[in-house]
């Protein structure tokens, strides 16, 4: 096993890992198993020659205890130097059986967490959380304050959100109502635990199944979601919280938690500039499942308008994404508006046309739907105190004619 061990450490520094020779070792390992002292021997030799091609510490770990007292595997492990240590100290802990636990043990285990050489260490590999559960026989509040632990790492490691906490939010991996279950009466802290995971691995929670369940059960996340979407907006990233958007439209309070969401972001002077816009474009996009999303989003729109007719800069993005629909909306919300504010200096400054445009050949096209969508707004501004919002249209009309006439002359000069 020694000639192996030698061979596979002088081919761990001269090649590439190959698939097969790790395999060889690995069926070396499990076939000496079934040796007590060979087995602990080849371990030993294995961390001497700094565990060459990195095999999967609990494959090795797990056998240790079927010989070895507890106290005798951990001492296998931490006694010698090696650059997976951290791993294979990771694998005692996880890999312990139930029955092997004791209070000395479990005393470790806070240790091993609360230490920092070991979040700092190369290489170091995914892991689960839920490990923790099986230390309930010793302290049932041992998910609770290991989690609480690493938690407080995450300023100066954070990527022990993705390495520890990513399967909690990956279906696959744990039911939500589990997880759940598991932080009951600690649901500020899973919300944190949440978000840090958010941040280091996109993958989390990608259809916000989780979320879901956590919006239920603790409306309160719904901050924690609007302070998320500052950062994602800072970023020019809204698509990544696309599928909380989708899960907020389910429930009853929809309005209440997007206008909450709306605010946070008006607070936010680089999040408003680049993002608002971009945020009610998403709570007004076409990706909801449910059946009746878009009565929801006329009573979204319709909300706001209603509510924030005078906030000129909540206006101005709101209307910059109307402009984007079709006529009949357009108009429709529009009226809105006027039936709430008939100020000319807020309806100046709503944008009536796209604020940016993207054709392909003659823009001839899309600069008469702009001038007929006017056109069809013109008869609704009647009598006296609508005689500025008249003019300001008018204008419009007069501009679009002329884009159109100069496009036309430059069509006819290309062709």
């Amino acid at each position: 096993m020694r000639l192996l061990i030698d061979f596979c450490a002088d081919f761990a520094k001269t090649s590439e890992n190959s698939w097969f020779v790790i395999e060889g070792l690995k069926v070396a390992f499990e076939a000496l198993a079934a040796n007590h002292n060979d087995f602990v021997q080849a371990i030993q030799y294995y961390q001497e020659k700094n565990t060459p091609l990195n095999l999967r510490p609990s494959l090795l770990v797990e056998p240790l205890f079927r010989y070895e007292s507890a106290e005798h595997v951990y001492e296998i492990i931490h006694k010698k130097d090696y650059s997976q240590k951290d791993n294979w100290e990771y694998a005692f802990f996880s890999e312990i059986p139930n029955e092997k636990i004791t209070p000395a043990i479990h005393e470790q285990l806070l240790d091993y967490l609360q230490s920092n050489e070991c979040h700092n260490a190369n290489g170091i590999s995914y892991r689960d959380a839920w490990f923790l559960t099986k230390y309930h026989s010793v302290d049932p509040n041992t998910f609770i304050r290991g989690c609480e632990i690493l938690l407080s790492k995450f300023p100066d490691f954070p990527h022990l959100a993705a390495i520890y906490f990513m399967s909690l939010f990956h279906a696959r991996e744990h039911a939500p109502k589990d997880v759940l279950k598991r932080f009951n009466g600690h649901y500020c802290l899973l919300e944190q635990i949440y978000f840090s995971t958010l941040r280091t691995d996109s993958l989390a929670d990608l259809d916000a199944e989780f979320f879901s369940f956590l919006l239920m059960k603790y409306p309160a996340v719904i901050s924690a979601l609007a302070e998320y979407t500052c950062e994602t907006l800072s970023h020019r990233d809204v698509t990544r919280i696309t599928s909380q958007v989708k899960c907020i439209y389910k429930s009853s309070k929809y309005i209440e938690y997007l206008e909450l969401i709306v605010l946070k972001i008006a607070e936010n002077s680089t999040a408003m500039h680049y993002g608002l816009a971009e945020f009610l474009q998403l709570t007004l996009a076409k990706h909801q499942d449910s059946d009746d999303c878009d009565e929801k989003k006329e009573l979204w729109i319709k909300h706001l308008i209603q509510k924030f007719n005078l906030d000129e800069h909540i206006m101005f993005y709101l209307f910059s994404v109307i402009a984007h629909m079709e006529d009949d909306s357009r108009i429709k919300y529009t009226q809105e508006f006027l039936q709430h504010n008939h100020d000319f200096a807020c309806f100046e400054h709503l944008p009536l046309e796209p604020l940016s445009y993207s054709w392909t050949g003659s823009a001839v096209p899309m600069y008469s739907r702009q001038k007929a969508f006017l056109k069809k707004l013109s008869p609704l501004l009647t009598g006296s105190k609508y005689l500025k919002h008249r003019q300001r249209v008018q204008d419009l009309i007069s501009r679009f004619s002329k884009r159109i006439e100069d496009e036309q002359i430059q069509d006819i000069l290309k062709n």
